[in-house]
């Protein structure tokens, strides 16, 4: 098993500047001392932080203020975040029930309705990287690790490459993707869209769900 700071994973790319993108490069900073390796953050700067806003989960509260070294407050501030307490779930079950997941403790532990971009600058802030501002091409495996292909300069090798770009256009032609991507939604598709209002007890979304199950943050 190779152990982050190892001799043989010294240099390290992170592709992305989502909520993916960007939590890996914040605990990549956060978990392998900076002497041990050189971080690169990827991310094309055109490419902007797509959709209405991300849910989450109380974990989540924990590790942002452990990235950042920011209490509980001055997190929620930067992120403009609203507090919610818990999940109701509308037709839940073969009886078509409504059923509500609250956090536990109850009225104590909660998880936030946040803004994407916000996230990301705030995670930048406390992100130890050689940021690059460009578009990846493809992306391939190589001896001992995988090389990124640039548009408009060299390729760099890495020892270990997170690929955070959310629904590339396609797979490398080779195959060696390791994970492959799911198809992408297509907005023309009744069965997938996506809203979502705010009502006296939460935010109501309508996921891009097969069974358009419907969601509500409850806060």
């Amino acid at each position: 098993m190779i152990q982050p700071g190892a001799k043989s994973l010294r240099k390290i790319a992170v592709v992305g500047r989502g909520t993916a993108g960007s939590l890996a490069a914040a605990n990549v900073t956060r978990l392998i001392p900076e002497s041990d390796h050189e971080l690169h953050h990827i991310y094309d700067s055109r490419i902007p932080a797509l959709g209405v806003g991300e849910g989450s989960w109380p974990s989540l509260v924990q590790d942002l203020c452990q990235l950042t070294n920011l209490p509980h407050e001055t997190v929620q501030q930067r992120l403009k975040g609203t507090r919610k307490y818990g999940v109701t779930f509308e037709g839940w079950g073969r009886r078509n029930r409504e059923f509500t997941h609250y956090f536990t403790p109850q009225q104590v532990s909660y998880a936030y309705h946040l803004s994407v971009d916000l996230m990301a600058d705030l995670l930048h802030e406390s992100t130890r990287a050689r940021h690059i501002d460009a578009k990846v091409t493809s992306i391939n495996r190589v001896e001992g690790g995988a090389q990124v292909e640039f548009e408009g300069r060299p390729a760099e090798r890495y020892d270990l490459v997170f690929d955070a770009r959310g629904f590339p256009g396609e797979l490398d032609p080779d195959g060696t993707s390791t994970f492959p991507s799911s198809p992408p939604i297509r907005p023309s598709s009744a069965a997938v869209r996506q809203s979502s209002k705010k009502s006296g007890t939460g935010w109501f979304c309508n996921l891009p769900t097969p069974a358009r199950l419907r969601v509500r943050t409850v806060g």
